[in-house]
C-alpha cells in the first residue's frame, strides 16, 4: 500500500511510514481498510496546502492495536 499512498500526496507531501508487521494482527477486509487510509491521507495532504509531512505509524497499546496518521499541517 506504501506505493499507493506515495501516489496519493502532492509532490511537496512527504510521507513516512513505520509500520511494523510484528505488531498486534488485526483482521479487517481490504474493502474497508483502504477507504479509510486514503480518507485519513487525503485529509493530511489537505491540511498541508504549502507542503509538510505525513506520517503513518501502528503501535501495540496493551491488548489494543493502534494506527495513527499525523501530519505537519494546520488543524
Amino acid at each position: 500500500m506504501a506505493s499507493w499512498l506515495r501516489r496519493l500526496i502532492a509532490p511537496d507531501v512527504a510521507i513516512e511510514l513505520d509500520v511494523q508487521p510484528e505488531t498486534a494482527v488485526i483482521w479487517v477486509d481490504r474493502g474497508e481498510r483502504e477507504p479509510v487510509m486514503l480518507n485519513l491521507v487525503v485529509n493530511a495532504r489537505d491540511a498541508m496546502p504549502d507542503g509538510g509531512t505525513v506520517q503513518v505509524d501502528n503501535a501495540e497499546v496493551g491488548v489494543m492495536a493502534q494506527f495513527r496518521v499525523a501530519d505537519t499541517g494546520i488543524g
